[in-house]
């Protein structure tokens, strides 16, 4: 497949099943969140303005991401399950 920028989707819907990929939705059968799948790639990191930013290539493995922002509720059930505690709490 050729090389594409940013603005063109590197899949069409039968690309993602002919190469392998899973579906590019699914819901989490724990929480019914919607994910989306991300696909293996690189991407420039950094704007290269200040030492601490410089640009350079990262590459990283497929990935699951949720479409929406995580609910209060969601966080709720959450801390309940794993008792989780945030860094800055006081309890």
């Amino acid at each position: 497949m050729a090389r594409q920028d940013h603005t063109t989707p590197r899949y069409s819907t039968l690309d993602w099943i002919d190469e392998g990929c899973p579906p590019p939705l699914a819901v989490n059968a724990k929480d019914g969140s919607v994910l989306v799948y991300v696909p293996p790639g690189e991407f420039e990191m950094g704007d290269g303005e200040r030492d601490d930013r410089p640009k350079h290539r990262v590459e990283l493995s497929g990935y699951w991401i949720g479409v929406y922002a995580v609910s209060n509720a969601q966080y709720g059930r959450f801390v309940a399950e794993t008792g989780y505690a945030h860094a800055g709490s006081s309890g």
